[in-house]
């Protein structure tokens, strides 16, 4: 046992992992701090990651809830973020000894004899162990390891892409609709008001006080305010089916809480969106290509430690 440590302490000392060591990019001193917050409107605090409860609407937060549950690619990006979390525990296990043991049972005569010449039948038993351990001397397991977890990450943040832009196109639906809704109720009140004022007009008209070229005109701006309200309408429609889709629903089950919101919402306080370097490091599109990069240089040295020899211990026994 001596000697086997007096000969693996040396190689396991001088061991070394092959290939480039990612370095992460860091953002270059000029864009450091060109982001303005100190406008009005803005605050220096950390970004949210639920940005939509800035709003302040319950409506709003449970349609978004909604919508990250119901999402089919989203659960797509969560189920490729689990294999990528085993993948990765897979890699780990190899920096530990491999075991493999075997067995089988056989049921037959046993050789002796009893009695007048007569042989003993009985259950007769095998079994044996084998045990590996390759000693990662050039790093090719590390960088396996190193490659998994940069994968794991780029995985990590698909899936915060995905709800980012669910959660984006959720909230744009639903405030949209809303809007229409007040733009619609503002467009009839406008054309109750010119429905008026074409009445008093035509009076003024018969008793010769106003000339026809007036009502005319009165009867034009009528006729436009209400051409605009289906265009309106078909617009709010389309973004409570657009909304619908998103929850997984269809048309005709448009949530009554959407349906029946007459005015967009409006962001009450300051939107805090921190330094710019870091509001560009949290931007999952960044972290993803920041992570593959990562994970495509942990391959490099992959690549490059299967030129080198692999060495492994390995003992087997039976009984």
């Amino acid at each position: 046992m001596r000697k086997l440590a007096a000969i693996l302490l040396p190689l396991l000392a001088s061991a070394c992992a092959v290939g480039p060591d990612y370095k992460r990019p860091t953002t270059p001193p000029p864009a450091v701090g060109t982001f303005q917050t100190v406008a009005p409107g803005l605050s220096s605090a950390p970004a949210e990651d639920k940005w939509w409860r800035l709003y302040d609407d319950p409506a709003l937060d449970g349609l978004i809830q909604r919508a990250l549950a119901a999402n089919t690619d989203l659960r797509a990006a969560r189920a490729n973020l689990e294999r990528a979390q085993a993948v990765l525990r897979e890699a780990r296990a190899n920096y530990r000894p491999q075991g493999q043991t075997t067995g089988s049972g056989q049921y037959g005569n046993s050789g002796g004899f009893v009695g007048q010449g007569g042989r003993s039948s009985e259950w007769i038993y095998n079994g044996g162990i084998n045990i590996e351990w390759e000693l990662d001397l050039f790093g090719r397991i590390g960088r396996t390891v190193e490659a998994a977890r940069a994968d794991r990450d780029t995985i990590e943040a698909t899936r915060d892409r995905v709800a980012l832009t669910v959660a984006a196109e959720t909230a744009r639906a639903y405030v949209d609709a809303c809007a229409l809704a007040e733009s619609i109720a503002v467009a009839r009140s406008s054309a109750d008001i010119a429905q008026r004022q074409l009445g008093l007009i035509d009076q003024r008209v018969r008793a010769g006080a106003a000339a026809r070229l007036d009502s005319e005109r009165s009867a034009t701006t009528l006729a436009n305010i209400r051409a605009e309200l289906p265009t309106l309408e078909g617009r709010r429609r389309a973004s409570l089916f657009e909304l619908a889709a998103l929850l997984g629903l269809t048309p005709a089950e448009v949530p009554a809480e959407a349906q029946a919101c007459a005015r967009a919402p409006k962001v009450l306080q300051a939107i805090p969106v921190g330094d710019g370097q870091a509001l560009i490091a949290r931007r999952p599109d960044v972290r993803e290509a920041e992570r593959k990069l990562a994970a495509d240089t942990a391959r490099i040295g992959v690549t490059t430690a299967e030129l080198y020899p692999k060495i492994s211990l390995g003992g087997s026994g039976n009984f």
